[in-house]
């Protein structure tokens, strides 16, 4: 709730107003924030970099590890199949990809319900705007033969708000010659797929000149920055015309360090998206949660009972010594709500805990 201080020093584990409760909050889906191999790449590299380039990636202000993260991550997503570029976050990767994609197409169509930031990046690369129904499938291609120009189609690969997954094979197979696929995996990244490649592979959906994939460094990977992954030509694009990207310092050469040593432990330790993968099932079922498409995600949303305030329900989850943020958020099943969301790191009995928590205040599940 609003006013909280939080201190979390493990993935498992937070420090609530000084409490300390199991904790089903964040994104930090593989436990890397708090990886010792990790914090010890941030150590290292500030010996050798500094805490800041202090400049652009297109004036002073490239590194040699700014340049093998993005190829790290771009190999991953894609499979060695497409180009990648570094941002500072997520919400700039969004921005970059649409000031590469206003060049070529007339229009973004945008999930009624995606992130923020993909509205936000559409309307400052200058594209009108349309939006269609939440993942209704027949809706979009009804839009997309009324319109005259080519159009960007815009998604989460899964909803950041409540886990649902995006059809995204449906969505591809009504786009018109021409048309693209933008799809934001803030939340599958290093979660779905194999190894966790993400959302398009776990749909089976191969990157080429159709489909450009976004993603935070943040959230499954425990670290920071962003990354645009599509075809040399639109990587190409972006570099040369986007403010986004030519205009700002890229994130700090500490935390692209921190990045390359985690996408390397993904990589190696393929163990640590199997339990999250399991995790997630057991999550589901915690909260009773019913997912649109019977995929599981870490993230699972719900609302009290009637007749149960949402700080009752916190007092509740908080007296069982668990912690799952009450938020106001776009996209949740209510304009508040709980969202609750696991780790690799959680145990099966601290997930029935949180179970037997929810059930204690009297939920009894609902549909993403």
């Amino acid at each position: 709730m609003p006013g909280e201080r939080i201190v979390q020093d493990e993935a498992a584990y937070a420090r609530v107003d000084g409490e300390r409760l199991v904790c089903f909050a964040g994104c930090n889906y593989l436990g890397l924030a708090h990886e010792p191999r990790v914090r010890e790449a941030v150590i290292a590299a500030a010996g050798e970099y500094g805490v800041s380039t202090s400049a652009s990636r297109e004036t002073s202000g490239n590194t040699p590890i700014h340049e093998a993260l993005e190829a790290a991550v771009a190999d991953f997503i894609s499979c060695g199949r497409g180009d990648g570029l570094l941002l500072p976050d997520g919400y700039t990767a969004n921005l970059a990809a649409l000031q590469g994609l206003e060049e070529t197409h007339s229009f973004a169509v945008v999930d009624s319900r995606a992130h923020r930031s993909l509205f936000d990046a559409a309307r400052l690369a200058g594209l009108p705007v349309v939006t269609y129904p939440h993942r209704d499938v027949d809706a979009l291609a009804g839009l997309l033969a009324d319109l005259r120009g080519r159009a960007a189609v815009l998604t989460d690969g899964v909803f950041a708000a409540d886990g649902a997954v995006a059809p995204l094979v449906g969505v591809l197979g009504v786009l018109r010659p021409g048309d693209v696929l933008l799809v934001d995996d803030c939340h599958g990244f290093c979660v779905l797929g194999d190894g966790g490649r993400g959302t398009c592979d776990a749909l089976g959906i191969r990157l080429d000149g159709r489909v450009v994939v976004t993603t935070t460094l943040a959230k499954g990977l425990g670290c920071g920055g962003g990354v645009v992954v599509g075809e040399g030509t639109l990587i190409e694009r972006i570099r040369a015309r986007s403010t986004a990207y030519i205009c700002t310092t890229p994130t700090s050469p500490l935390v692209a360090s921190a990045g390359l040593a985690a996408i390397g432990l993904v990589r190696d330790e393929p163990g640590r998206v199997s339990r999250l993968q399991w995790n997630a099932v057991l999550l589901g079922d915690a909260c009773g949660v019913d997912k649109a498409d019977g995929r599981a995600t870490p993230i699972s949303a719900f609302t009290p009972p009637t007749g149960v305030s949402g700080p009752a329900m916190a007092g509740v989850l908080r007296r069982s010594g668990v912690y799952v943020p009450w938020v106001r958020y776009p996209g949740g099943p209510g304009a508040v709500y709980f969202r609750a969301s696991v780790t690799s790191a959680h145990t099966a009995e601290q997930i029935e805990l949180l179970g037997d928590a929810i059930r204690r205040g009297g939920v009894v599940g609902c549909r993403a």
